[in-house]
């Protein structure tokens, strides 16, 4: 199995999102025998990129964008690699956009979700 994991959060001055993503990241690392892509901002010398990266089955995949652009990034990524069945999951503790943009994307171009009826009625409807 090969997991991508987002560690955008993890990278730089830590708040809690980020000391949870730290703690996480590294738990996994040191239980899994697994490959792991990790999906980070372009770093200066982050002390945890350097910690991850000596591991052997730890890929690092740096993304120059910032913001929203970084987001869609690591979708295309992401998805690319999932269609190729080299990604087998992907994980974001600090962050839910890249994992709804793939919800929304297995739901539209594969049809193997179903939108609970609830969402259908109200999706587009405004306040």
């Amino acid at each position: 199995m090969k997991i991508g994991i987002d560690i955008k959060s993890a990278i730089g001055k830590k708040t809690g999102k980020g000391i949870y993503a730290v703690n996480i990241v590294k738990e996994i690392i040191s239980q899994s025998k697994e490959d792991i892509i990790l999906y980070t901002p372009i770093y200066q010398d982050d002390s945890f990129v350097k910690e991850l990266a000596v591991h052997k089955n730890v890929e690092i995949v740096q993304i120059s964008s910032g913001g929203f652009p970084w987001h869609l990034e690591v979708f295309k990524d992401v998805l690319r690699r999932c269609r190729r069945g080299t990604l087998d999951t992907y994980f974001s503790p600090g962050s839910f956009i890249v994992t709804a943009l793939l919800y929304w994307t297995a739901r539209i171009s594969f049809g193997k979700m179903k939108i609970p009826r609830h969402i259908k009625t109200n999706l587009f409807q405004w306040p």
